[in-house]
């Protein structure tokens, strides 16, 4: 399912996206040290990470076009 929400680029503010972008990259870097360590659940670690990488490229797409906007 398609997430449809409409977001308002006027009212975004990007030091909070700048602070969810930091919380994602830290994440991401945790999950890949948990790959290494816990080789039993390796996979779901890396598929963690790979969600990580996503929800980082769709904030940096967003304040793109943010800072267009504005």
């Amino acid at each position: 399912m398609k997430n449809t929400t409409a977001i308002n680029l006027n009212q975004l503010n990007l030091d909070v996206v700048a602070g969810a972008m930091f919380y994602w990259k830290d994440s991401h870097n945790a999950y890949l040290t948990y790959a290494k360590r816990e080789r039993a659940r390796k996979q779901y670690f890396l598929n963690k990470a790979a969600q990580c990488r996503k929800e980082v490229a769709d904030l940096v797409s967003l304040m793109r076009l943010a800072r267009v906007i504005h």
